[in-house]
Formats: structure tokens, C-alpha cells, sequence
């Protein structure tokens, strides 16, 4: 079964913000890799059940997406750097938009 791929504004956002080309065409082929493998990615648990998140160039960078099975959808969420415990981490950045309600 093939998924459809939606990308939150916030994760066309980081996308976009991405300079090199080849590490945004790795990203975008993952991505497409999803549309046909839609539980590749590792769930996250705790405060981010319901997520998963798939490595992308290199290992460096995080897809954090959803599934929506009864829509045939996958929603990437955000895109971004694994930092540990930076305050950037796509993890922290995660969990602060959804206390914040930023996320649907």
C-alpha cells in the first residue's frame, strides 16, 4: 500500500532551510521511502506517543512524522537534527510544540 505524504508547513519550513542539496535530496528520498513503508521509522514513547521517526542523511537528521492508516496519510511533522541534549534537538523541539498545543 502506498501512502500519501503531506508536509506540515513547519516541516517544508525545515526543509527548506537545509542548504545543502544533497542532504535535502537524501531527506526527500526517505521521505518518498516512507510513502511505501510507512512503519519504517521507530515509534517514540512517553510525551511523544503517537510519532515516529525515521534517520535521514547520514543519521544526522530526524523525520518525525504520523501515520493516519484510516486516511492512507503520513503527516511529516518536522524535520530536523539529532543534538542530544541540545535545545535544538529535534526531539526537545518535538515535545515543546506539542505542550505548547503548536501541533494538531
Amino acid at each position: 500500500m502506498t501512502y500519501i505524504i503531506r508536509l506540515s508547513d513547519r516541516a517544508e519550513a525545515n526543509l527548506q532551510a537545509i542548504a545543502n542539496p544533497e542532504v535535502q535530496n537524501q531527506i526527500i528520498a526517505r521521505i518518498d521511502f516512507l510513502a511505501r513503508n510507512a512503519l519504517a521509522g521507530k515509534p517514540l514513547g512517553k510525551s511523544l506517543k503517537g510519532y515516529r521517526s525515521l534517520r535521514a542523511a547520514r543519521s544526522r537528521y530526524r523525520i518525525i512524522y504520523q501515520v493516519k492508516r484510516a486516511e492512507i496519510v503520513i503527516i511529516i511533522v518536522l524535520i530536523g537534527l539529532r543534538k542530544g541534549r541540545d535545545f535544538d534537538d529535534v526531539y526537545r523541539t518535538l515535545e515543546r510544540l506539542k505542550r505548547e498545543g503548536m501541533l494538531k
